[in-house]
């Protein structure tokens, strides 16, 4: 019995370091043409100082990890900065810029921007927000 409660509490506690937040990508190009990509952000050792990012599409996938996050304590919910090189699978790379805030039982919403090497630019939205932003 006591090998189950304490393997119970471990359970909770690696479950509890863990995020994996929906987010969805859209990369717009010179001539205005639009690709969505679907994915997620993932922690890494199950904190938020450090990020990963991955979303694809049919024909795409694109991903990255952050380099060290800034932090923003605050009573109204903790606020992450975090930028990253993304490269994606034809051959394309950018730099990105994420904001988020987590929220209520770990909830997080935020969003992003950056530009690719071919002038693209990139917008990128986390969380709740992810399924319902038009650009």
């Amino acid at each position: 019995m006591r090998k189950a409660l304490v393997a119970a509490i471990v359970g909770v506690g690696l479950l509890g370091g863990c995020i994996n937040v929906a987010t969805q990508m859209n990369i717009i190009d010179q001539q205005g043409q639009s690709e969505f990509l679907m994915g997620e952000i993932t922690s890494v050792n199950g904190g938020y100082n450090k990020i990963n990012f991955a979303a694809e599409s049919f024909s795409k996938s694109c991903g990255g990890t952050s380099m060290d996050g800034q932090v923003s304590l605050a009573l109204s919910g903790d606020t992450y900065s975090h930028q990253f090189p993304i490269s994606c699978s034809d051959g394309s790379n950018g730099l990105v810029r994420l904001r988020f805030k987590l929220g209520p039982r770990g909830s997080m919403t935020g969003s992003g921007i950056g530009q690719m090497s071919d002038g693209s630019d990139v917008r990128i939205s986390i969380g709740e927000t992810s399924g319902g932003i038009v650009w």
